[in-house]
């Protein structure tokens, strides 16, 4: 198999293995009865609140869902103890939903939650490979190892699990990595450092810690 057999080849086993990683977060879910995980709930409190009521606190989404622990109180009110960044993004996608189902109530909370969650995080955790394995071709690499190398990134760590929760580890990441991408394009844009800079930030305010990884971004663009 020549060079170009050998890209053709890669090209299409890379979108097959993509396309198998976004099946799976649409359809490899709720295999068994919903458990509500309290991380899950405490950011889809406060995105409900956020739209239905133009409120941060969460005390009546509590009352509505079910309480949990992951929850702080502040002066007499309730507020989600989770870093706000992936409710903020989110709050679009449920505007978005609440004008054909309605706001948020005890029985649409799940397919609500579902398609948010679609329209997030394995959103972002699907282009995020993508990107990835572009880089990947840009590479010296042997391309009939590229798929391979996504294969295992995509089902060999964890990204599939958090790319199909409502979680922030593979949101903030798959930013992290994005704002990464910015700064090192094969051409560079004059606005690639600035958003660069919005998708570090953002994931700073998705997951406080990551600020770390952001000032190593930022000691690179400036470098």
């Amino acid at each position: 198999m020549n060079h170009e057999a050998q890209s053709r080849f890669s090209v299409r086993a890379v979108a097959i293995v993509l396309a198998s990683f976004a099946f799976a977060t649409v359809f490899c879910v709720n295999l068994f009865p919903h458990y509500r995980n309290p991380n899950e709930l405490s950011r889809f409190d406060l995105v409900v609140s956020i739209v239905d009521r133009g409120s941060l606190s969460i005390g009546p989404e509590l009352a509505k869902f079910g309480y949990h622990e992951d929850r702080s109180v502040f002066r007499g009110e309730f507020f989600s103890n989770k870093a706000p960044g992936l409710s903020f993004a989110a709050v679009p996608a449920y505007a978005l939903i609440r004008l054909f189902t309605g706001p948020a109530s005890e029985t649409t909370l799940v397919p609500i939650l579902f398609v948010i969650r679609l329209l997030t995080v394995s959103s972002v955790g699907v282009f995020a490979l993508l990107v990835f394995s572009r880089r990947l071709r840009r590479s010296r690499m042997d391309p009939r190892w590229i798929p391979s190398v996504v294969f295992a990134l995509a089902f060999g760590t964890p990204w599939l699990v958090y790319s199909r929760s409502f979680f922030s580890h593979a949101w903030t990441a798959a930013l992290l990595y994005l704002a990464f991408e910015c700064l090192h394009r094969p051409e560079e844009k004059p606005w690639h450092p600035a958003l660069a800079g919005f998708l570090a930030g953002w994931a700073v305010l998705s997951e406080y810690p990551a600020a770390i990884v952001a000032m190593l971004l930022l000691f690179d663009a400036t470098w």
